[in-house]
């Protein structure tokens, strides 16, 4: 029985990369790409890098009108009784008159009132709880089914929940096994109630379209789904391995596997040709927003005075927005008209507004009330 509780998780363990190594992409042709694609916007350049659209990417166009002359973001101070507290206002400017129906709805809907009038301004805190329904339209459309097989093989799409099955029924198998052999059977309900709750709160993470800027917040579901496995096996597993050195052997090989399968899963689908080159520009742009020298933007500002402020959108989108924040700052570039705050503002501090803001937007455009399913 012990020899099955290894065979099966190494078993999986080849099918899974022999599939991956079947099934892997080319690695794309990176090259530094100082603009982005023509025609396409922060979002859409965010959805060929990661291969889904994110809330993060949404919340990017609210940069992107703005840069485009669509609106414009005031900060100011409100008091709720005792409390003074920064909020936003987004006044629209005109009208949209692009073709990019992201834009378009993005727009339409950040001045659309609960009564469905159009208004000319809003502010920043109206749009949470209301928002997000706007939010996931965008993120549907972007994902839809005929734009993820632009990008990805067809088959490839689909592996990813039966690999996680495999993942499910190797982690039974090495803990189950030893448990009926040497331990007490009726601690595998615990280990198995919240053990598998926390796997499936990993799968789903796995699929989020939350989009988080922080390497924490992009790393928390996955901790938190973890901890809902390690502590019960650590509660009443581990004993039992530990008094029999021949399954903690097996358990160790077995979670490694494991392990090794949920990495090739992340890694999976396969692209297109088309798909390969779009990443591969994706790829070239988020390396020249981490790497461009000093002189580099200089150079391209001469030629295009709002050159730092038109990638900022882009920066945001592909998460790297404080990476290219700084090189604002360190160049000294004053802040742009279609940003407003009391008093005077330095790079510096506009840097610092402007990842608060953003903060706030990303919160905004994506939270749902209780009553909705709770979603970040």
């Amino acid at each position: 029985m012990e020899l099955l509780a290894l065979f099966l998780p190494l078993l999986f363990l080849f099918i899974v990369l022999g599939v991956w190594l079947y099934d892997r992409e080319k690695r794309p042709q990176k090259s530094v790409v100082p603009f982005p694609p023509k025609g396409g916007n922060s979002l859409e350049s965010g959805f060929l890098m990661q291969g889904i659209a994110q809330y993060r990417n949404v919340a990017s166009l609210l940069l992107d009108l703005a840069v485009n002359g669509y609106l414009t973001i005031k900060v100011v101070q409100e008091k709720l009784g005792f409390i003074t507290f920064t909020n936003y206002t987004i006044h629209r400017i005109k009208e949209y008159d692009g073709e990019n129906p992201s834009e378009r709805l993005f727009l339409n809907g950040l001045f659309r009132s609960a009564e469905g009038n159009t208004r000319l301004e809003v502010k920043m805190s109206e749009l949470d709880g209301k928002f997000y329904q706007i939010s996931n339209e965008i993120i549907k459309n972007m994902n839809q089914k005929e734009n993820r097989e632009t990008l990805f093989k067809k088959g490839s799409l689909y592996l990813k929940i039966p690999i996680f099955i495999l993942i499910l029924i190797s982690f039974v198998a090495i803990t189950a096994i030893p448990m009926f052999l040497y331990g007490d059977p009726s601690n595998l309900i615990p280990v198995f109630f919240l053990s598998i709750f926390g796997i499936i709160f990993v799968v789903v993470a796995s699929f989020s379209t939350s989009g988080s800027s922080s390497i924490f917040g992009s790393l928390f579901p996955y901790l938190f789904g973890l901890f809902f496995v390690v502590g019960p096996v650590l509660g009443f597993v581990l004993p039992t391995l530990l008094d029999n050195p021949i399954s903690l052997i097996v358990y160790v090989i077995g979670t490694l596997s494991i392990v090794a399968m949920f990495f090739l899963n992340k890694t999976m689908p396969k692209r297109t040709p088309l798909g390969n080159e779009l990443l591969g520009k994706a790829k070239g742009l988020k390396h020249f927003l981490v790497t461009a020298e000093k002189e580099e933007i200089e150079a391209l500002l001469k030629q295009r005075p709002n050159y730092f402020y038109a990638l900022l959108p882009y920066s945001y989108s592909l998460g790297v927005f404080q990476k290219w924040m700084s090189k604002g700052v360190s160049l000294h570039i004053p802040p742009p008209n279609w940003f407003e705050a009391a008093g005077e503002m330095s790079p510096d501090l506009f840097a610092g507004m402007m990842n608060k803001m953003l903060k706030k937007a990303l919160t905004a455009i994506s939270f749902i009330p209780k009553k909705s399913g709770r979603r970040r």
